[in-house]
């Protein structure tokens, strides 16, 4: 589905400072903010930027429909602001298109409204107000970059993890996790001592179907069953409950 536009996309071409062949070899995200809040795109740039990734700013639907016919991003965060014309143009190319799971929305609590709803279904949203850390580790949900497939082994004392091999040995003795056990291990070991919100690890898991959370029971059920694998076979309870938030892994 393409996405038209009557802004002359050439006064773009200027605004972009990172081309996407670059962020990619770099191992960084390239990630376009449509916001009309200019302080907001100010923190969140800035966050990101200490994390390692590069951002694009744009304050209209208009100027973003432009920027998606020239250049290529790894994620888009998008405040729905007003539901336009522009914007009713946007979301439909979001939804239809590959960006549709690399898509974050950002939303007013008291404007999520079911036409709202109805023009997202398929993507990720948050409403205001929200933390930096829970837009970031939602980033690295929908991108799949809560762990770095490089790291080819992540260690914690008993706990090895070999990544490209997906096997998990506690005390030289192996452990069968399902793919959702194992990528929730990886995801929690390398945000080791960090906070994790229900949300951002229900989104990472649900990303990779490509499906639509609608409630954390599934989030439960696999951190039960992880936590009861690791616990017989002799591993250090690392995986902490945060309670009301969500969990940490927490070296001992």
């Amino acid at each position: 589905m393409g996405l038209c536009c009557d802004i002359d996309a050439s006064i773009l071409k200027n605004f972009f400072r990172f081309p996407s062949f670059i962020c990619s070899y770099l191992k960084r995200m390239k990630v376009l903010i449509i916001e009309t809040d200019d302080a907001l795109f100010r923190k969140v740039e800035k966050y990101l930027r200490v994390e390692g990734h590069w951002s694009d700013y744009l304050s209209t639907p208009a100027l973003a429909a432009a920027a998606l016919g020239i250049f290529s991003y790894d994620a888009i965060i998008y405040n729905v602001a007003d539901m336009d014309s522009e914007a009713q143009k946007l979301l439909q190319f979001l939804r239809h298109s590959s960006y549709g799971p690399r898509t974050i929305l950002t939303v007013e609590s008291g404007e999520f409204t079911g036409e709202i709803r109805q023009r997202c279904e398929g993507i990720l949203i948050l409403k205001k107000p929200y933390s930096l850390r829970e837009l970031y580790l939602s980033l690295q949900a929908i991108t799949g970059t809560g762990y770095r497939q490089q790291d080819e082994v992540i260690t914690c004392n008993e706990l090895i993890v070999d990544v490209p091999g997906r096997t998990v040995t506690v005390k030289d003795n192996r452990i069968d996790l399902t793919r959702k056990e194992f990528d929730l291990l990886c995801y929690l070991m390398s945000n080791r001592s960090k906070v994790i919100s229900k949300n951002a690890l229900a989104n990472y898991l649900a990303n990779a179907e490509h499906t639509i959370v609608s409630g954390f029971g599934f989030l439960y059920a696999h951190m039960k069953n992880l936590k009861r694998k690791l616990k017989v076979a002799g591993c250090t309870d690392y995986i902490q409950t945060v309670y009301g938030i969500g969990y940490r892994f927490e070296a001992q």
